[in-house]
This record gives C-alpha cells, sequence and structure tokens, in this order.
C-alpha cells in the first residue's frame, strides 16, 4: 500500500487540510445567533493549545526510550519521526535522515516475511520516491535494521522500516556486506551479552556529497556511523564504528572501530550530552572495543 505518492503532499493540500479544520470548528466559535463569539473563539483556542501542549509532552515522554543519555544534537536541522521502533531525526533538504535512534534487546526468533516494498512517507515535506534510486548505483540502505526491529517489536514497526525516511544511499558492498555483518552481530552478539544496547546511526556528508539521481533524489553520504551503547557490570560502555562507502566488503567489522568523539567531529553532532561533561570527555574519547567481544571474527 502506498502511503503518499510525492506528489501528493503541496501546499494547496495544506491549506485545503487547514480550511476543512476550521469549517469543522466554527460552530464552536458561535453564540445562539449564529455570531461569531471572541470569547468562544478564544476559550476553543487556550483547550487546543492544552491538549496540544500535552501531546507535546506525551510525545517527548516516548522519545525518551530511545535515547540513551540525552538525544543526540545535530547542528543541522532534521524533524524526529516517531516510528514503533526507531525514531529518525529526518532531513528534508538531504533526503535521509541525519540519524535513527533505536533500542536492541534480546527477543524470541519470529519468522516474519521482508516487506517488498519500499514506501514514501507522508511526514516528509517532499516525500522521496524509492523509484529516485533506480540506476543510481547505490543500494536503498537500512539505518533502523529490518530483521532486529521485526524480531524485537513485530510487524509493523518491521514495515516501518521500509519507509523512505529511514533509508540512505549505501554502495553494495557496504550495504549487502559490511553494514548487514554490523547489524547482524549486534542483534546476535551485543544485544543477548548485554540485555540492552542503545543505537545511533547515520550519514557523513562531505563538503562536495551530491544528489544520487537528479535534484529529487537524496544525497550520498561519504560514509556511515554506527555507535552502540550499554551498561557493562555498572559501567557504561561505548562502540562506535566509522565505514566509508568504497569498502571490499569481506573486511571485519572491527576494521572500522573509531572513538565517538572521532564520529562527533565528522557529523557535527553531539552524542550523549546528558551525561556529565568530565564523563562523556572521557567515555566518548576512549576506544573500548574489548568489552564487546572479538570483533575481528564478525
Amino acid at each position: 500500500m502506498k502511503i503518499m505518492s510525492r506528489n501528493s503532499r503541496t501546499p494547496i493540500a495544506a491549506i485545503k487540510t487547514a480550511l476543512v479544520i476550521f469549517a469543522l470548528l466554527a460552530p464552536l466559535f458561535k453564540d445562539k445567533r449564529g455570531k461569531f463569539s471572541p470569547i468562544k473563539i478564544i476559550a476553543t483556542c487556550a483547550l487546543i493549545a492544552i491538549l496540544s501542549a500535552a501531546l507535546y509532552l506525551r510525545e517527548l515522554k516516548l522519545r525518551e526510550d530511545f535515547f540513551f543519555y540525552g538525544e543526540p544534537k545535530a547542528e543541522n536541522f532534521c524533524r524526529i519521526l516517531r516510528n514503533d521502533g526507531y525514531l529518525s531525526c529526518y532531513s528534508d533538504i538531504l533526503g535521509e535522515p541525519l540519524w535513527v535512534a533505536y533500542r536492541l534487546r534480546a527477543a524470541p526468533r519470529q519468522d516474519l516475511p521482508r516487506p517488498k516494498n519500499f514506501e514514501a512517507d507522508i511526514r516528509a515535506f517532499y516525500a522521496i520516491s524509492p523509484e529516485s534510486y533506480t540506476r543510481s548505483g547505490y543500494d536503498r540502505g537500512h539505518l533502523a535494521p529490518n530483521h532486529a526491529i521485526a524480531q524485537i517489536y513485530g510487524k509493523t514497526a518491521q514495515k516501518e522500516t521500509f519507509l523512505m525516511t529511514n533509508i540512505a544511499p549505501q554502495k553494495p558492498d557496504l550495504n549487502r556486506k559490511v553494514w548487514q555483518r554490523m547489524e547482524q552481530t549486534a542483534f546476535d552478539v551485543f544485544a543477548p551479552k548485554f540485555g540492552e544496547v542503545w543505537v545511533v546511526k547515520g550519514g557523513v556528508f562531505g563538503s562536495d556529497a551530491k544528489r544520487i539521481n537528479g535534484v529529487f533524489s537524496p544525497v550520498a553520504p561519504d560514509g556511515f556511523f554506527a555507535i552502540y551503547a550499554a551498561i557493562n557490570d555498572d559501567e557504561i560502555a561505548f562502540l562506535a564504528f566509522l565505514a566509508p562507502q568504497d569498502v571490499k566488503g569481506d573486511e571485519p567489522i572491527g576494521n572500522f572501530v573509531v572513538s565517538v568523539n572521532d564520529v562527533e567531529t565528522l557529523t557535527k553532532i553531539d552524542f550523549f550530552s546528558a551525561l556529565p561533561d568530565d564523563l562523556e570527555e572521557e567515555l566518548e574519547g576512549e576506544i573500548a572495543a574489548e568489552n564487546w567481544g572479538n570483533l575481528s571474527a564478525f
């Protein structure tokens, strides 16, 4: 089922929607004589404002479940889109997320078929089409992984990983080999080892990054990062990867280990900002891959 075509979300459609909402609310603004009452207008607007604030506070609370010590803070603007199993901080300018965040845990295996189609997302100001990747030389690369999200959160959450607001251009050897092994290792090894793992992933964009297939297609990152956080023996453990687009594909994932600070420098994103500054500086500056197992074996 196609959520919305790229041409169906227009300013005219938004204006029509606003007029419909106003028409539905108009009776609330009128007095017994059928004239608009300023008092009723103010009271109704105040009620709408209170309800909107309550919904926004609830939204913030729901988002907190996906974050480990604070929301990532990006210098460039992106809008957080919440899904059943992950958050996407989507850049309408780049046509892809600046980052996605999700939580892994050990889960029994479910035999869920892979969805057949990628889908445009109604929440994007200009919805990137799956067809924009056609003959571009890039795969539609998942940031929040299809398989792990399906196993933990179920069929609806799995389907949402095929929204184009979770997709970024990846070269085939990266997407189908190195990136896939990172995802598999995180779910099969890290989650059972720690019980729960928080994940943030996204692209790294150089100053000369270009769109993959014309003006209405996404920008190709120079590479991708993946950051994992967990509690290990009552202590915080971080693991960060940085993989370029031009991998051969057969490299062990341990070849791509870096510090969180390395990722922050390249992406201009501040991760784990709710940590005390001295602890954040210490943990983000070190590489402690030994806490996560023998990464050269994956």
